[in-house]
């Protein structure tokens, strides 16, 4: 059998990890002292948590997802995604509409010469109020 360039037989592989090694407590095999390997086993198990933290976070996003999205527990993440773009996009076009159906509005009071308040800035400026610094009624 001819190998591609650069390629390791199989039988010349270690038959362990070097981390394997350092933990069977046979790190001065690689050339380690006790300093270094507890230094690389610290920097693994941080990584390790660190891993677990993430995988954590990201199965109680999609858990949220599926909750506010009202998709059963057993729903693919992938299928998830799609659910969450496609509401996005949904509510996304609601609010133009809206825009539009306010600036609409917002028209049809300026050709009246109606300003009742209403202006391009919120509905809660003080100008809304002419003045009057209460608060509007609930």
């Amino acid at each position: 059998m001819v190998l591609p360039r650069g390629a390791v037989p199989l039988a010349a592989l270690p038959s362990k990890s070097n981390y394997q090694t350092m933990i069977e407590g046979k790190g001065h095999e690689l050339g380690m002292d006790e300093e270094a390997v507890a230094s690389v086993t610290a920097r693994k198990n941080t990584h390790k948590v660190g891993e677990k933290k993430r995988r954590d976070d990201l199965k109680d996003g999609f858990d949220d997802l599926k909750s506010v999205l009202g998709m059963t527990p057993e729903t693919s993440k992938a299928a998830v995604i799609r659910r969450a773009v496609e509401h996005a996009q949904y509510h996304e076009k609601q609010i133009r509409e809206m825009r539009s159906e306010i600036a609409k509005l917002r028209a049809q009071l300026a050709a009246q010469g109606t300003n009742s308040g209403l202006n391009a800035g919120s509905p809660h400026d003080s100008t809304h109020f002419r003045g009057d610094t209460t608060a509007p009624p609930q």
